[in-house]
């Protein structure tokens, strides 16, 4: 009972991702077709976040992926995170930002190379790795594309 209500009281210490949704769809473009939208309204901080009671500037972060192996992982890690208030944060400055964790969206996706976008694979694990979170951590039973909000503690 100690340990799951420790579990509990940890989730919230760690919890600083504000209320949000993500949405993944998977289109016809050729190079990067997993989109991957994170959104959050604008709203009031909580007790566990850096100015409880202060209002938060909402955003929208978009990241692609290609459809291998490799980005269906890292999306299935991304979505992880995500569930588990790790992937965003909100600054000083009241505003949503990542929080260690890096998107991959670029308007020049048709000119990036094949080195670069492994590079980001690579260092999006990392990421992913430094926070606890493998591909062991992937639920092989969701699918690829989903939409679900998130709410914090």
């Amino acid at each position: 009972m100690v340990q799951k209500q420790y579990r509990q009281a940890q989730k919230c210490i760690y919890w600083k991702q504000p209320t949000g949704s993500l949405k993944v769809e998977v289109s016809q473009e050729q190079r990067f077709p997993i989109g991957i939208s994170f959104t959050f309204m604008d709203g009031l901080q909580t007790r566990y976040q850096p100015f409880p009671g202060q209002p938060y500037k909402g955003s929208t972060f978009e990241g692609r992926l290609k459809n291998d192996s490799e980005g269906v992982t890292v999306c299935g890690m991304l979505k992880t995170a995500f569930k588990r208030g790790q992937m965003f944060t909100i600054g000083k400055d009241g505003s949503v930002g990542l929080d260690g964790i890096s998107m991959f969206d670029s308007p020049l996706l048709a000119k990036v190379s094949r080195s670069r976008y492994v590079k980001y694979i690579e260092k999006v694990k990392a990421e992913m790795k430094a926070k606890g979170i493998t591909e062991a951590n992937i639920d092989e039973t969701e699918k690829l594309e989903e939409t679900f909000s998130v709410a914090g503690p």
